[in-house]
């Protein structure tokens, strides 16, 4: 059910943002707490206080079908938070998303996991 709209709001996002690079942090493999819902599309990655906005560019389309699924697949609703590894790269400091409410955009270009969050996740 909330798929189809996760995907419209990522192929959405697609076209503004082709043109643009990461010029943050190392591309690489990040764990932290995944959430979606109307207006969030937020990743906060282990040892971080902040959350980012997911941007799924060319080469990441099929890792957003895959955290998409695998997110309605373990969550019991919009807004919940997943446990998740991703691989992408993070972007430079800003403000992204709605209304600006994120620090930075995350890159997507690989999901790896996707489960249900657990009380030991990034300890």
């Amino acid at each position: 059910m909330y798929r189809p709209v996760l995907l419209l709001s990522v192929l959405l996002v697609l076209p503004a943002c082709t043109f643009l690079e990461p010029a943050g942090d190392a591309a690489g493999l990040y764990e932290g707490f995944y959430s979606w819902g109307f207006e969030v599309n937020s990743f906060q990655p282990c040892g971080r206080s902040e959350a980012w906005w997911v941007v799924a560019g060319p080469e990441g389309r099929e890792a957003a079908g895959k955290l998409s699924d695998g997110y309605h697949e373990v969550a019991p609703g919009p807004y919940a938070r997943v446990f998740v590894r991703l691989k992408g790269t993070p972007g430079k400091p800003g403000r992204y998303g709605h209304m600006g409410m994120y620090e930075r955009e995350f890159w997507l270009q690989e999901t790896l996991l996707v489960r249900e969050e657990r009380a030991t996740d990034c300890r």
